[in-house]
């Protein structure tokens, strides 16, 4: 139609009938409205004016209200929940309806036909059916939009190119109805666009909802691309109601795609087309920019939503050039807001960021711009520019994982941080990349950053700056990760971490170099944050709490920022280890002593130390007490004034008007501190106490509350004196003797109220008299007081038991528990007679009732219901454990039978703290549990209640101690039928040890005991014991995981300190680790003794035991270093090594079968086959008839593997090197001269070591006869080359130069010297001295023939081989710094994509394809996976349109992914069976690509002189076959690689690489690729 047009043969009338044949017999489709588009641009071109003729505008008028406006306006709306109330204009509506309704008849009978609606039909298509329906839906709408827009200009007359609105004849005050006539259809679509997109409702997560937006977005870009809109006021006045709409509505749009659809397709088009509205959109866009963003109370950005960073990369691709600086040179917010999406947690957020950053840094280099973020000094330019490259090195380099491109680059912060000393560059510009580096993902380069950051030393106009705040807002955070503590390679056990030890040094470089005021400042926000209720693991906390504790003394802490850390403090130690609780503790009380401010008072200082658990941080006579009682001595208050604090708040809380404002335990502690510092002045504060307490009992019917506080008061002070650290000296007796008078009072007064205590409530103040009595038998002048009134006590205590009332009783049986624990042991033996006799008297209360008779339900008459059984059980088990002491066991009987009925049930269901006394109650009753029968029953009893306390650790440990001394006990173990009940839960137990620490340790202690005092019993019973449960206790405790390994470590560094922690001092190691059980086992392997039969006995079944259990760690493969089994093996040839002296001859013999097939068999690490040959060797040396034996051995080993030469040879010099004997020496060396000549290089090192270890031991012990016979040997040993030098190397080995098999044969070389110089994880290393500790000498005596320590030092002193650090898997070195000067680094390509979200363009539109290029990459000739994804990650890389293989189910093979990464998420790849090439090549010909193919032939052209066309596809061949003669004849050219080596081809792979990249330089070279926004990002 267009050439008849231009030819002039088609005239008006001919036009019009065609183009109304047209639009009446077919609907509105893309390729009939590209039809009729040409047809209306081409007849405009020839009949310019159109708009005076009548026919042709009633025709487009037709056109336009009749044939487009209707499906253009169904389309809209579609998706609109509001559709119904948006009416269609009367001039369109009867044109409409009767389209309208056909199209809805059909639609309708199409719906009724497929049996469903619209939404269900869409809900249950196929997915690539749903996408092709929207692809062709978008591009319906733009076809019909950019119809619309030519036919509306056509009808005005308007010239292809864009005039003046004046042309029209509409302005604001001139309103030209023609053009309001012809516009209303396109303002009508302008409002329904704005209606849909002010509907509340969207659901970014709908698929429907993003495609909607997309649609709407589309279809206005579509109207308005070419300004013409803008030129026509009505249609400009409701285009601008659209871009309202959408700024009214954007915020509450948190996705990318509908953020990038609304700014590409809507904003950008609008403002590019209309000028006179720019300044206010974008005025719109800064506030709604800084809507997304808020400020927090310290100044910092909360994002509110993430596509802000969308926005304003839009905004400086929209704006003109410079414009936006304008704006921000003085706005804090917006550089606020750019310097958090730097350190932003999302990478595309951050890479957004430094290009905008980068656009900033561009223009205000130019001078034309100022801000005080980016300061340009005169003369500078270069400088700054080269640290502005250098910032933005460091930010790209941060985004890798790779530990060798980041650590180079880390010297750049030191060049950084210098500009920020010059005031060359702004300091916040240095917290962003200090942020990013703390925020690394992988955790070596964390630990090197902040290790980095801990290192700088900065002034303090730079900390004022912003570092300062970076501190404590991020700096702190980051050091809460626990990994960042762990030790690292080079470091010995006891040492701090890197870490942890450069945090004090940190510290006090801050505080040192700033002023007083910010010192204050920075001291109460550190306080603050730490303790800003953040649940800190116990190892960060530990060292950051130290490093305050170290700085130096700045009193900046107030007593309520004090009171509320320590409270935070307690709540985050309470469940961390007791090591590190302690540790935290001591340190935090030492920086409260150092940092508090001098306004806190005496009393307010005792209630922060108060606050702390004492027996863990400030008992007295610990270290940390005499630094409280040092810093009370150098507190502002002298001791007048304290002391006169405390008699004023004893005398207030004694009076009838206190308040209670004071708690006892504050003023306890005060008055101990007084009394340790001086006697002078005491009795006085004493003096309203002392009064007080003498009339107590004359006035029994005051308020209580005083005579409470009063008990409190005394009882927390004896407490704290008697409750002292071990050797600590005992407390001045004058000051407090003085309150003897007072207690004998008020102790009168408790006896005479006692025995009218019936009521629930009366627990409390019961309790509460007890525990002083309890305290009082801590100094002499109160026991003598408590002691007299005791007899007393006791008949109290028989009248409360014998009244029928059940509270009286209950409470009987609590004074009953007291009197059981702290005087009944002691007292006099016509006392201890009535302790059974009381019991007897109320053994009722063993099973928990849920109600007191005669008493309402409430909370006193709860907790007596709870308190009496558990009291009541503890007064049993108490009787029990004294039988035989002090209690001779009269009335036993009695107490025994009543028990023995409740006590199964007792134990499935008794509660907390009463299980605990009723799992000891039932140990204390083995032997009748086991005569009775009832021994089994109990013992399932309690391994099934035990399980139901696992959460609480250290309750559950408790009761599994109780469970194993009665499950190991010796009348069990001596008793048949309980054998197969002990093995049973004995392998429960070891499971469920696997996951709790402690519970191993507790069986390994009861069955050590039990067979230390009983003997092993039945031989074939100790047998099966030892192969099940001794053998696995020897090989108990799993691998550590890293955190428990970071614990481990600290743990050690605390324990290092000695007594500057407290709870350092109160043990030695920790009971609860698994090693301990391994430890006791062997402790009593040292037990046994050779003289005595019935050991050698024992020791023969568990090294049976032994071997069972390493036949079932897969003995016969190589495990890696330090995995499980091997530290199972290493242990179990340990401890078979402790038993070798007790083994006969015949034994050792059978042993050393089993040794010489893991010699031959495995192929084993270091530690382990150190083990095998020293065991071959004592074995043939401590029965040296033994020795033909291992020659045989090895004989037959090297049959199954010769790599077993090298053992075996060892072996038999150490044994050689031993004796004295010359026929064994003489026969050692016949056999190793064998060797000598062998093929294998490492059996020819080690016979020719061996040869000269023997040689040299025949020498030292002038074996003339020997040396005479191979006096030949000499010539045979390699003086020069490398054969030489190695086996000088080996000689040089501590094994073969320093170890002797018999003199280091010791505890300490088998747990300590050779694990450490086999590298065996050092958690695996055992010091004789911990091997001691972990028993008493009583309890499992050391019998063994084996020595404890090493002669010598020489194994001490020596280092591990080289072979072994090459075995062992692992660097033992620390990583080595950067020490060379950085001129050039690694740097990855960072592309410039997903800066913004990019919108999928229609395919009639620029920038199809996302802008890639027009390059298209054929593989499907290609074969292998390999070449495929080597391929795909190339061409995504360089931008290739398509890769076509012959099949995407490479996409999922292993081999292609590990290539291509994920590149193929990225680039488009289609599927090209090879039978389809052909049709498909001559497809993409006809579409105008060039074919080429990648193939030396005839008529080949060099690579290097051929030009490739814009649009070309690239044939690759196959590997072998190469481009198929098929193929070739369909290409337009052949293309080869110039080659000058002799191989004629390439790898596919790299060919099609060299073609890309020489496609890839031709496009750059000839023209750069268009602006624009997308362009430009």
């Amino acid at each position: 139609m267009e050439d008849l047009l231009r030819l002039g043969v088609l005239g008006d009338e001919g036009f019009v009938t065609l183009l109304r044949r047209i639009t009446d017999s077919r609907e509105a489709t893309c390729d009939a409205c590209e039809v009729v588009r040409r047809a209306v641009e081409a007849k405009q071109v020839t009949s310019p004016q159109t708009a005076s003729d009548p026919l042709l505008t009633k025709l487009y008028w037709d056109i336009l209200n009749q044939w487009l406006i209707p499906p253009l306006m169904r389309t809209i709306l579609k998706y609109s929940t509001e559709s119904k109330s948006f009416s269609v204009s009367p001039e369109i509506e009867v044109s409409q309806k009767t389209s309208i309704e056909e199209s809805d008849c059909k639609v309708l009978s199409h719906k009724a036909s497929e049996g469903g609606g619209e939404t269900q039909e869409h809900r249950h298509e196929p997915e690539h059916s749903t996408t092709q329906r929207k692809y062709e839906e978008i591009t319906l709408v733009t076809k019909l939009c950019d119809l619309a827009v030519v036919i509306s200009k056509t009808m005005l007359g308007a010239p292809m190119v864009s005039r003046n609105a004046s042309e029209f004849g509409e302005s604001p005050g001139n309103v030209n109805s023609k053009v309001q006539d012809t516009c209303e259809p396109l303002k009508r679509i302008f409002e329904g666009i704005a209606a849909d997109f002010c509907v509340e409702s969207q659901d970014v997560s709908s698929e429907e909802k993003r495609h909607k937006i997309k649609l709407l977005s589309l279809a206005f870009s579509s109207l308005v691309c070419d300004g013409w809109c803008a030129e026509v006021y009505s249609l400009q006045c409701a285009a601008r109601q659209v871009v309202a709409a959408v700024l009214s509505t954007a915020e509450v749009w948190h996705d990318s795609d509908i953020t990038a659809s609304l700014f590409t397709l809507v904003i950008q088009p609008f403002v590019e087309t209309s000028k006179m509205d720019e300044s206010e959109v974008l005025q719109n866009l800064w506030d709604l920019l800084y809507s997304f963003y808020s400020e927090d109370g310290d100044g910092s950005v909360v994002e509110r939503n993430s596509m802000g960073l969308v926005v304003l990369c839009f905004m400086s691709d929209l704006m003109p050039e410079g414009e936006i600086y304008k704006w921000i040179n003085t706005d804090e917010k917006f550089w606020a807001i750019l310097q958090y999406s730097l350190a932003h947690s999302d990478p595309f957020s951050r890479k957004r960021g430094r290009y905008i950053l980068r656009k900033c840094v561009d223009q205000l280099s130019t001078g034309k711009y100022f801000s005080i973020y980016l300061p340009w000094p005169e003369g500078q330019k270069d400088y700054i520019m080269q640290l502005w490259s250098d910032f933005f090195l460091l930010l790209e380099t941060l985004e890798e994982k790779q530990t060798h491109v980041v650590k180079p680059v880390l010297e750049k912060i030191d060049t950084l941080m210098n500009s920020c000393k010059e005031q060359v560059m702004h300091p916040s510009w240095a917290v962003v990349v200090l942020r990013r580096l703390l925020n690394q993902e992988g955790r070596t380069i964390k630990v090197w950053g902040t290790s980095k950051v801990l290192g700088l030393r900065l002034p303090h106009q730079v900390l004022e700056q912003g570092i300062l705040s970076f501190i404590t807002h991020h700096l702190l955070p980051a050091l809460a990760d626990y990994s960042l503590y762990s030790r690292e390679p080079g470091q010995q056990g006891g040492d701090p971490s890197r870490i942890g030890s450069q945090i004090p040094t940190f510290l006090t470089s801050v505080v040192g170099v700033l002023d007083n005021l910010h010192q204050h400042k920075f001291m109460a926000t550190l306080l603050d944050k730490l303790f800003d209720g953040q649940p800190w693991g116990g190892i960060p906390l530990f060292y950051l709490v130290r490093g305050v504790a170290l700085l130096p003394p700045i009193p900046a802490w107030t007593f309520s920022q004090a009171r509320k850390a320590v409270i935070s403090l307690k709540a985050c130690i309470s469940t961390q280890e007791i090591g590190l609780r302690s540790a935290s503790q001591c340190d935090f009380l030492r920086a409260i002593l150092r940092h508090s401010c001098p306004s806190t008072t005496f009393l307010e200082l005792c209630h922060l130390v108060s606050h702390l658990r004492r027996r863990e941080s400030w008992q007295r006579g610990t270290t940390l007490w005499w630094a409280v009682l040092e810093g009370v001595k150098t507190h502002p208050e002298s001791r007048r004034d304290r002391l006169c604090a405390l008699q004023q708040a004893i005398a207030g809380q004694l009076t009838h008007n206190a308040h209670h404002n004071v708690l006892p335990h504050d003023v306890a502690l005060g008055l101990c501190l007084l009394v340790e510092e001086g006697a002078d002045g005491v009795e006085k504060v004493l003096a309203p106490l002392t009064v007080f307490l003498q009339d107590c009992h004359l006035r029994p019917y005051l308020d209580p509350s005083g005579r409470v506080w009063a008990v409190q008061l005394l009882t927390h002070m004896l407490e704290i004196l008697c409750d002292s650290a071990p050797g600590t000296p005992g407390c001045l007796k004058q000051p407090l003797a003085g309150l003897s008078e007072g207690l004998d009072c008020l102790l009168q007064l408790f006896v005479s109220q006692c025995s009218s205590y019936s009521q629930p409530h009366h627990l409390e103040d019961l309790k509460l008299y007890l525990s002083l009595l309890k305290h009082c038998g801590g100094l002499e002048w109160s026991r003598a007081v408590v002691w007299r009134h005791y007899p007393e006590v006791v008949e109290v205590c028989r009248g409360l038991l014998e009244q029928q009332q059940p509270v009286a009783a209950a409470l009987g049986v609590v004074v009953l528990e007291h009197l059981l624990e702290h005087y009944f042991p002691a007292a006099p033996p016509h006392h201890q007679d009535k302790a059974a006799l009381l019991l007897s008297l109320h053994l009722g209360p063993l099973t928990q009732t849920r109600l007191l008779p005669g008493h309402q339900p409430s909370p006193a008459a709860s907790r007596l219901l709870l308190e009496t059984p558990c009291s009541c059980w503890h007064c049993v088990e108490l009787l029990l454990m004294a039988k035989g002491t002090w209690w001779q066991g009269r009335e036993a009987e009695k107490v025994e039978e009543r028990v023995v009925k409740v006590l199964p049930d007792c134990v499935a269901t008794a509660a907390h703290p009463t299980v605990t006394h009723v799992f000891r109650a039932a140990t204390a009753m083995a032997p009748l549990l086991v005569k009775c029968g009832m021994w089994r029953e109990v013992v399932e009893a309690m391994w099934t209640a035990s399980f139901e306390f696992r959460k609480g650790c250290d309750l559950y440990r408790a009761l599994i101690g109780s469970l194993t001394d009665l499950l190991f006990h010796r009348d069990a173990m001596a008793c048949p039928d309980c054998h197969a009940c002990v093995i049973k839960v004995s392998q429960e137990l070891l499971r469920a040890g696997e996951g709790v620490q402690g519970i191993a340790t507790h069986m390994a202690h009861s069955l050590s005991s039990s067979l230390v005092k009983a003997g092993m019993g039945d031989p074939g019973w100790f047998k099966m014991l030892a192969k099940e449960v001794l053998a696995t206790l020897l090989m108990f405790g799993t691998v550590f995981r890293k955190q428990y390994r970071v614990v481990r470590d600290t743990l050690q560094f605390v324990g290092s300190c000695g007594d500057c922690y407290t709870g350092s001092t109160q043990r030695e190691g920790d009971p609860n680790s698994d090693c301990w059980a391994r430890a006791i086992v062997l402790r009593y392997l040292l037990t046994l003794r050779p003289d005595r039969a019935e050991d050698r006995v024992a020791a023969v079944a568990v090294v049976e035991g032994i071997k069972h259990q390493y036949a079932q760690t897969s003995a016969l493969r190589r495990d890696f270093p330090n995995s499980q089994n091997h530290r199972y093996k290493t242990r179990l040839l340990q401890a078979f090594l402790v038993l070798v002296p007790l083994l006969n001859q015949d034994e050792c013999e059978d042993c050393l079968a089993w040794l010489s097939e893991g010699l031959t068999c495995d192929h084993q690490q270091p530690s382990i086959r150190y083990l095998q040959e020293w065991g071959a060797a004592l074995l043939a040396i401590l029965h040296p008839d033994l020795h033909p034996t291992l020659l045989q051995h090895h004989l037959k080993g090297v049959e199954v593997r010769v790599g077993c030469v090298g053992s075996f040879l060892a072996a038999l010099t150490h044994v050689a090197c031993t004796s004295p004997d010359p026929k064994l020496v003489s026969a050692a060396l016949t056999h190793t001269l064998t060797w000598c000549t062998a093929q294998h290089f490492n059996t020819r090192l080690y016979a020719q070591v061996s040869l000269r270890k023997i040689w040299q031991h025949c020498e030292e012990q002038q074996m003339e006869g020997v040396l005479q016979e191979f006096r030949a040997v000499p010539l045979c040993l390699l003086q020069r080359g490398n054969a030489a030098r190695n086996t000088i190397n080996m000689l040089s080995d501590f094994y073969f130069k320093v170890f002797h098999p018999v003199n280091h044969y010791t505890v300490q070389t088998i747990f300590h010297d050779l694990p450490r110089l086999s590298l065996l994880a050092d958690d695996e290393w055992m010091s004789v001295e911990f091997l001691v500790s972990v028993a008493q000498e009583d309890q499992l005596p050391l019998y063994s023939p084996l020595p404890l320590h090493n002669p010598d030092a020489v194994l001490a002193a020596a280092a591990p081989a080289p072979w072994v650090v090459k075995a062992a898997g692992e660097e033992q070195q620390a990583d080595e710094e950067v020490t060379c000067e950085v001129r050039n680094v690694q740097k990855k390509i960072v592309p410039q994509k997903m800066l913004v979200p990019e919108v999928t363009f229609l395919p009639h539109q620029a920038g199809w394809e996302g802008g890639r290029g027009g390059l298209i990459v054929v593989a499907t000739l290609v074969d292998k996976a390999a070449n495929l994804g080597g391929l795909c990650r190339t061409c995504e890389a360089f931008g290739v349109r398509e890769l076509v293989v012959a099949s995407r189910a490479v996409l999922h093979d292993q081999t292609f992914t590990s290539l291509a990464l994920t590149a193929h998420r990225w680039l488009p790849i289609t599927e090209v069976r090879r039978e389809d090439l052909l049709p498909y090549l001559k497809a993409r010909q006809g579409e105008g690509y060039t074919l080429i193919g990648a193939e030396q032939t005839a008529q080949s052209t060099s690579l290097e002189e051929f030009t490739f066309p814009e649009h070309t596809v690239v044939v690759l061949g196959n590997e072998k076959a190469g481009v198929s003669c098929e193929v070739l004849q369909v290409l337009q050219a052949s293309v080869q690689i110039p080659q000058s080596g002799i191989v004629r081809s390439l790898n596919v792979h790299v060919s099609g690489a060299l073609f890309i990249w020489e496609y890839t330089r031709q496009t750059l070279t000839r023209t750069p690729r268009g602006g624009g926004a997308c362009g430009k990002r």
